[in-house]
């Protein structure tokens, strides 16, 4: 599975994010400096995908797929 992403010019785009693969996504803190979207990978199995925006140049983390709960 691909997933292709525009260049994000503005955290509001980030609201606007849905896909029929999207499970979730949301600030995962108050602050708004954590944003995460859970996508469905099939098998009942996700991945997570994960901005920081902690410094000028927000970092992106990509978690390893694991079982739905």
């Amino acid at each position: 599975m691909k997933i292709y992403f525009n260049p994000l010019r503005s955290k509001k785009q980030l609201k606007a994010i849905s896909s029929k693969r999207v499970v979730s996504a949301g600030y995962a803190d108050e602050s708004e400096k954590m944003f995460t979207i859970s996508f469905d990978v099939g098998g009942q199995n996700r991945r997570d995908l994960t901005i920081l925006f902690e410094s000028r140049t927000p970092r992106i983390y990509l978690s390893d797929v694991y079982a739905e709960c």
